[in-house]
């Protein structure tokens, strides 16, 4: 049963069609920085028994409180919960987002939800194909740029540098190419 507050979440939030792992595969357990290296549940207790209180995004990155069974206490920019640790890549102590990988991945459902694509930079579709007129958000881990376009083959584009939850009227449900770049 979810918290009072939370609303109609649903139990099974995080959605992916692939994982993508980043660069640099961790291990061990305890204290440390890390990523997500796919949309991951963040859960009330050390379990998939455990209610739903939040989903990370692939390449958000966390910071670890301690590990114990498979599963990893972390803190992030939403509520702090449990994560299974096989969704998570240790990147260093230090602070900053150089360990993060750049990329950029494309959601059929606002705030990150539902089906997902991941690229990197310097990757475009001039042709989205079955992903035509589906994309609703988009996030981007790292410093990258993404051009979404409404038509194929690169025509009226629109360029973002940080993430979308909602992309505006015209672009949502109406992108047809991208392009990726620093």
């Amino acid at each position: 049963m979810l918290a009072a507050g939370l609303g109609a979440v649903p139990q099974v939030l995080a959605q992916e069609t692939f994982v993508i792992v980043p660069d640099n595969p961790g291990g061990g357990s305890g204290v440390g920085n890390a990523v997500a290296t796919s949309n991951v549940n963040v859960r009330r207790g050390p379990g998939t028994s455990y209610a739903v209180v939040d989903v990370l995004r692939a390449g958000q990155s966390v910071r670890i409180s301690n590990c114990s069974g498979g599963w990893c206490w972390v803190n992030h920019g939403g509520p702090s919960g449990w994560v299974s640790q096989n969704f998570l890549s240790r990147t260093g102590s230090g602070g900053g987002d150089s360990n993060v990988r750049r990329r950029a991945c494309f959601y059929d459902d606002i705030r990150f939800r539902g089906r997902s694509f991941c690229v990197g930079v310097g990757d475009s579709n001039r042709d989205l194909g079955s992903w035509n007129n589906r994309i609703a958000s988009i996030s981007i881990s790292g410093s990258m740029t993404v051009k979404v376009c409404e038509d194929r083959n690169f025509r009226r584009c629109e360029d973002f540098n940080r993430d979308v939850a909602t992309l505006p009227w015209w672009l949502d449900g109406n992108i047809s190419s991208f392009r990726t770049f620093r």
